[in-house]
């Protein structure tokens, strides 16, 4: 019976099926990587919301594998919750059970070959034909690996139907539908494309290799076998991409278990639609879906207690500073970038923090609403500026990395621009913690003057870093009126210049010292160059590269600002 069996012309079909796969994954990423990965986060707020995403997603792409390293890297950049992962997660599980619908609906419904090699003809020639045209390319790409992949499934079709022919099911052994469940996850691990091993399945089901129930066992193996993916993407990440992987695997294992359990019960809800001895591809093909389906209904309800063990279960364990960054590989550059912006936004958190401990005065009073505001760790100040310092390396490691990736001129500039705001914010950091000894001896000076001027810096830096913290909690929701900034800058223009205009009274009225009008006057230097500094390190983080422009034209000292 062998004899009818070509292994080539199997593995040469399997081998091109999961060449049209990637080839179609790849051109539907090009084509729509960056407005699918703004309609992931943009539309991913609820549960039901982030599942209908993760669908629309993973039938776009025709890939959950891909759909989940976009989740990775996103839940890695904090771009998205752990919520949300597991929505789209859910939501990939459902979407990927549509490409058996098409490979039933087409594959073996049709002589493939009638639109298979013509697909390939016309994708082929014009990808290649209209090469210099990128984006136009890519349609036809897509053309031709929807040929590829039909033709290839047709080759691995033909190869085994005369085999299946001469084979009686009832003469084969009964390995039971463990076992092909194992194979279904193995195949699946190997091959890395749950796509391909259901096609096989169903090639072999169709050829009457393996009987229905041993079919099914296999596509809820495959499901199973996805995972490996996401657990392989998770190595060397930090913690929540591990959670994000787990996520995938307890769900998929928990779905598997549930179908093989309720096994019986699937068939004949499936037997209703269709006749499994005369129509069994399309019913292994319900039975797909149905039992994903069912699994998401089922854990629909779970989803935040799930979420929570899962941070019970794997805590954050890391020594270094970083929230985000260090849970993004900088391997996709649109997803690095956030990471990188909300990493400094945390940093330029941190230093104000940090500013307003060195006066003496309460953060939290000011910062009420900030999604940084913390607790008080009780560290001592060098302590809280080494962790600074600490932060800003492990960002400029972090940016580093970025650079080396082919950026636009638009991701250069914005790159640009956080590493400048990175270096502003660390020196207007060092800038006050270097008078902190001259603040101190005002604060106990006898003399009025310098007195009453060390309250007077707490109520400027107090009202300074007010209007700043109204700008943060809003610049990601609504668009900043760059002038705002401008206004600051004036603001500690103002305040200075009050400053000089009453020490120059005090001097003339003789009430002030020689040595208090240097040191007061010296600190009140570096004082105003630490809030200038903050401010350009804001415009930096929360302006888009347009505005940044704009305002430096119209000001010119947002120039040279660190050499004075």
């Amino acid at each position: 019976m062998w004899d009818n069996f070509d292994p080539i012309q199997l593995f040469g079909g399997l081998g091109m099926f999961l060449f049209g796969i990637y080839l179609m994954e790849e051109a539907v990423r090009k084509l729509s990587g960056g407005s699918l990965r703004k309609f992931i986060r943009k539309y991913t707020n609820g549960t039901f919301r982030s599942i209908f995403v993760g669908f629309l997603s993973t039938v776009a792409l025709q890939s959950s594998s891909a759909l989940s390293l976009i989740v990775l890297a996103f839940v890695g950049a904090g771009v998205i919750k752990m919520q949300q992962a597991i929505g789209l997660i859910l939501g990939a599980n459902i979407g990927s059970t549509t490409t058996g619908w098409i490979v039933a609906g087409l594959g073996f419904n049709f002589n493939i070959e009638i639109f298979a090699l013509p697909l390939i003809a016309v994708g082929g020639l014009f990808s290649v034909l209209l090469s210099e045209k990128e984006h136009l390319s890519k349609y036809f790409n897509i053309i031709c690996a929807l040929g590829l992949l039909f033709y290839g499934l047709g080759l691995m079709k033909s190869s085994v139907e005369e085999l299946g022919n001469a084979i009686d099911l009832a003469e084969m052994p009964n390995y039971g539908i463990l076992f092909y469940f194992a194979i279904g996850v193995l195949a699946t691990a190997i091959m890395q494309a749950s796509s391909a091993t259901v096609a096989l399945t169903l090639t072999a089901l169709n050829a009457g290799l393996l009987s229905f129930n041993d079919a099914a066992a296999m596509v809820v193996g495959a499901d199973l076998g996805t995972t490996v993916t996401i657990v392989i993407g998770s190595l060397g990440g930090g913690v929540l991409k591990k959670r994000v992987a787990w996520a995938q695997v307890g769900f998929n294992l928990i779905t598997a278990f549930a179908a093989l359990l309720f096994l019986p019960i699937l068939i004949a809800f499936v037997t209703i639609f269709f006749k499994i001895d005369k129509h069994p591809v399309e019913a292994l093909v319900l039975f797909h879906s149905s039992f994903n389906i069912l699994g998401v209904l089922l854990f629909i309800p779970f989803i935040d207690r799930f979420s929570n063990f899962l941070e019970k279960l794997l805590k954050d364990r890391k020594t270094n500073s970083a929230k985000f960054i260090n849970e993004e590989s900088a391997k996709m550059t649109y997803s690095a970038l956030i990471a990188m912006k909300k990493e400094t936004a945390h940093l330029y958190n941190d230093i104000l923090f940090h500013n307003l401990k060195v006066m003496e005065i309460d953060a939290k009073s000011i910062f009420i609403n900030n999604e940084f505001a913390k607790e008080d760790k009780h560290l001592s100040l060098p302590k809280e500026y080494e962790n600074i310092k600490q932060l800003q390396s492990e960002i400029l490691t972090f940016g580093a990395g970025i650079q080396m990736k082919e950026l636009s001129k638009t991701e250069l500039s914005q790159l640009d621009r956080l590493l400048h705001g990175l270096r502003l914010m660390v020196h207007s950091a060092k800038s006050i913690k270097d008078i902190r000894h001259n603040l101190l001896d005002f604060e106990s000076e006898e003399n009025s003057f310098v007195n009453e001027q060390y309250h007077r810096f707490k109520e400027r830096i107090s009202e300074l870093y007010m209007e700043i913290a109204k700008i943060l909690n809003s610049f990601e929701s609504e668009k900043i009126d760059s002038f705002k900034i401008l206004q600051l800058l004036e603001k500690v223009k103002n305040d200075d210049k009050i400053f000089l205009d009453q020490t120059l009274s005090a001097i003339n009225k003789q009430e002030i010292k020689d040595l208090s009008v240097s040191n007061i006057i010296v600190a009140n230097r570096a004082f105003v160059q630490s809030n200038r500094q903050a401010i350009l390190a804001l415009k930096e983080l929360v302006l888009n590269n347009t505005e940044n422009d704009k305002l430096s034209n119209e000001k010119q000292e947002f120039i040279e600002i660190e050499d004075r």
